[in-house]
């Protein structure tokens, strides 16, 4: 943990869980400490997505699992905009399943409370393949995410947002761009309650655009 003031290192720490062990950039202060999520995958082949809160010197205080696939990966709790805290007390993580035996990957959304236990859990998806790499919270309660949605590996994704309610459940969902395309950011304009999504997508002749999308 770094002082950006002094520049002095207050704690240097290493985490390990198991055989393979992926630490996210999602590092949230909760209770004079902080709340880290990550991935890891054991030697059976199983993957876990977890939850870590350690103390203000980063000792480690608990850990825990929240949701685990076997002969599969648990994958994409990379990017630190894939959670956020709400009311110093809600805790809302996304992440999705990227599994080895040929099923889809699905976009899931937790809520947890501070201890690290899961209030709710909602999964959204559909003959395809989503993934949220981005989401925040909505002035009405709710839950915006920006991510991907694509069919096979050599096929075209497009650009996918997600609107939920209060509690989780989807309320609309939407694609743009069909040359892959891919969003990575949403905010909720305060104005008329329109979003403006910031994506990336590729032209026909593999040129880089990047886009802004307002819905």
């Amino acid at each position: 943990m770094l002082n950006a003031q002094t520049e002095f290192t207050y704690f240097n720490k290493t985490f390990w869980n198991d055989s393979m062990n992926i630490l996210s950039p999602i590092v949230k202060p909760v209770d004079d400490g902080y709340i880290t999520f990550g991935t890891y995958g054991t030697a059976t082949m199983t993957s876990y997505v977890y939850i870590r809160k350690i103390d203000k010197y980063g000792n480690t205080l608990w850990t825990k699992n929240l949701d685990s696939e076997i002969d599969g990966d648990i994958g994409a709790v990379i990017w630190g905009g894939q959670c956020f805290i709400k009311n110093d007390s809600e805790i809302y993580l996304t992440y999705s399943k990227d599994l080895f035996d040929g099923q889809k990957r699905d976009v899931n959304l937790l809520k947890l409370d501070t201890a690290g236990n899961i209030i709710w859990k909602r999964t959204y998806g559909s003959d395809r393949h989503e993934f949220a790499q981005y989401m925040m919270p909505t002035l009405d309660g709710g839950t915006a995410l920006a991510g991907v949605r694509w069919w096979e590996a050599d096929t075209a994704s497009q650009m996918y947002i997600a609107k939920t309610d209060l509690f989780g459940t989807l309320q609309w969902e939407k694609t743009y761009a069909p040359n892959w395309g891919e969003a990575f950011s949403i905010q909720e304009t305060w104005w008329d309650g329109g979003y403006i999504v910031g994506s990336a997508s590729l032209t026909d002749s593999l040129n880089l655009l990047y886009d802004i999308i307002y819905s």
